[in-house]
């Protein structure tokens, strides 16, 4: 969907408000789309985005991951991709500026490529604005030899 009203209201409600539980209604919400199911049956793994550990102790909950384990597959790894550091917030910045916020933002543990080498990964995060974060995610999966990437996003910005 759009990231714009009424959406974006409540996609903020579930990530800075305190409302985890809501990424079990977006699941349910999104696994009505076919090729959503299909994407999600597809896949080898389905890695969440995650934050950094400064932004996981201000909000308590990565909600790329909530939304990963709500699709109710067996499939998620939670804590494959980890990272580096934390990078200031990417509201308003630039599409260039996000890009370099996130240059070597992200890394995969050696003991955890094994869930990533050869495979097809369904990278999951709630909203996309340029795709900086996506990308930069991306890059080291396929670095770790991940096969295939394909991404799932809840909302786009238009």
């Amino acid at each position: 969907m759009d990231y714009h009203y009424p959406w974006n209201n409540l996609i903020s409600r579930w990530k800075f408000g305190q409302q985890p539980a809501l990424a079990r209604y977006a699941a349910h919400w999104m696994l009505q789309d076919a090729r959503i199911q299909a994407a999600i049956n597809a896949a080898d793994v389905l890695v969440p985005i995650p934050l950094s550990k400064e932004r996981m102790r201000e909000r308590g909950y990565n909600q790329a991951a909530l939304l990963a384990q709500a699709f109710k597959s067996h499939k998620h790894q939670l804590h494959c991709l980890a990272r580096t550091h934390h990078a200031m917030a990417q509201s308003g910045s630039t599409r260039a500026q996000r890009l370099r916020n996130l240059r070597n933002a992200f890394t995969i543990d050696t003991a955890q490529r094994h869930h990533i080498q050869g495979k097809k990964v369904l990278l999951i995060d709630d909203v996309m604005t340029t795709g900086a974060t996506l990308t930069a995610a991306s890059h080291c999966l396929l670095q770790a030899g991940a096969r295939q990437i394909q991404v799932l996003c809840m909302a786009r910005t238009p």
